[in-house]
């Protein structure tokens, strides 16, 4: 079943979110920096829409529950590795970010920074997602979160340099080609998280080599960070985050969790769009691609 989709935002974001967001916009795009924070050995490197945030958040409970920390910087992983004592740990786009009007060209998002040798003293774990379901989130979140525009419907976006499948795959293959690059690299998938979410968080804890995690504390934080959990957060601003906020409350197509379905895209990709991004993945080739 495909659903039509309303081209505009249902309601316009508060006055109050796009400053916010325009500030954290002008910070945050120059991800594609030439420098990294001396103090983070662990980057946690994906394309907008692979599930970050919901990493993020099992990591953070995970940390504040074993150090005892306090749980309203639960999304402030760099701060609470610090004052834990263990591995800093931060995240980053790294220049995959989706375009925003009025504050860089459009190309910024389609040239990617291809030297990856700042890297190379860092250990870097690469999340990445089914490609069709990271499109549809992306098209969601740019159409009902915050001050972006984008004049199309979601076949538009799949279709278009800015946003669309042929740069996700570059994006894809540019960390596919340099993942030697950094003093380890760790793969890690969407869909792992959901079928296996304790061997897969363990897996990360280890790699981040942060000791002495017990097996309850995983599991508590992994109940913590469940979908409907996670929704309620965002609905009341229960963590007073602008991460976690929805662009319209009464909207559940603009929040930062929206679905967290493996597969969703089929609800909302035509045929023919399924078959141009397989397309184009069988062209470019994609070996961080490999769904069915």
């Amino acid at each position: 079943m495909v659903v039509n989709q309303d081209k505009q935002n249902p309601q316009s974001p508060s006055l109050l979110n796009k400053v916010i967001h325009k500030v954290k916009w002008e910070f945050f795009r120059q991800e594609g920096r030439t420098k990294l924070d001396n103090k983070v050995k662990v980057y946690v490197i994906s394309h907008p829409k692979c599930g970050r945030t919901w990493l993020r958040m099992i990591l953070g409970k995970i940390l504040c529950s074993q150090f005892n920390l306090d749980e309203k910087y639960i999304l402030n992983t760099i701060k609470l590795t610090l004052e834990a004592g263990v591995t800093n740990i931060n995240w980053i786009h790294d220049g995959s970010g989706s375009w925003s009007p009025g504050s860089i060209t459009k190309s910024r998002f389609v040239r990617f920074v291809t030297d990856k040798s700042i890297f190379k003293d860092k250990k870097v774990i690469f999340l990445c997602r089914n490609p069709k379901d990271v499109l549809v989130s992306s098209y969601f979140h740019v159409t009902r979160r915050y001050d972006y525009q984008f004049q199309g419907d979601i076949s538009d976006f799949i279709r278009s340099r800015e946003h669309g499948i042929k740069k996700l795959v570059n994006f894809y293959n540019l960390w596919y080609e340099n993942q030697n690059v950094p003093e380890d690299f760790l793969l890690i998938k969407y869909e792992d998280l959901k079928t296996a979410p304790y061997e897969t968080l363990k897996t990360i804890i280890d790699f981040a080599q942060i000791k002495n995690i017990e097996e309850k504390t995983i599991k508590n934080a992994i109940e913590f960070a469940k979908f409907d959990n996670m929704k309620n957060l965002e609905k009341n601003a229960k963590l007073h985050n602008s991460i976690l906020q929805p662009g319209t409350v009464e909207d559940n197509e603009s929040y930062k969790v929206r679905r967290g379905k493996v597969g969703g895209y089929l609800d909302y990709l035509s045929q023919e769009d399924i078959e141009y991004i397989d397309r184009v993945i069988a062209r470019k080739g994609c070996p961080f691609c490999l769904y069915k």
